[in-house]
């Protein structure tokens, strides 16, 4: 792995475990939402670091969970740089840097 691989690791794990303290401090379970299997999987994924979710997906969570406006735009910056370092991580694999 290489430093911008590494780097972009580290983001989605924080985003993650923000992500599952958020939902921990609004009372929610970690599998069991209205939306179905399908949120309870994405959550999943999200909180484990394996997905950086896109900006919808967080403001659906924000929502759901009732986040007030620091969390929310801290967990929006946290995928907005991990968003960066992917289009950094494209362009050095394809040679454009």
């Amino acid at each position: 792995m290489n430093e911008l691989e590494i780097k972009y690791e580290q983001i989605k794990k924080a985003l993650g475990n923000k992500l599952k303290e958020y939902r921990e401090l609004a009372g929610y379970p970690k599998r069991t939402y209205e939306g179905g299997i399908k949120s309870a999987n994405l959550l999943f994924n999200i909180e484990s670091g394996q997905n950086l979710p896109n900006e919808d997906t967080i403001i659906y969570f924000v929502e759901l969970f009732d986040m007030n406006e620091k969390q929310k735009q801290l967990l929006l910056e946290l995928q907005r740089e991990g968003k960066k370092i992917k289009k950094e991580m494209i362009r050095e694999k394809r040679g454009w840097i």
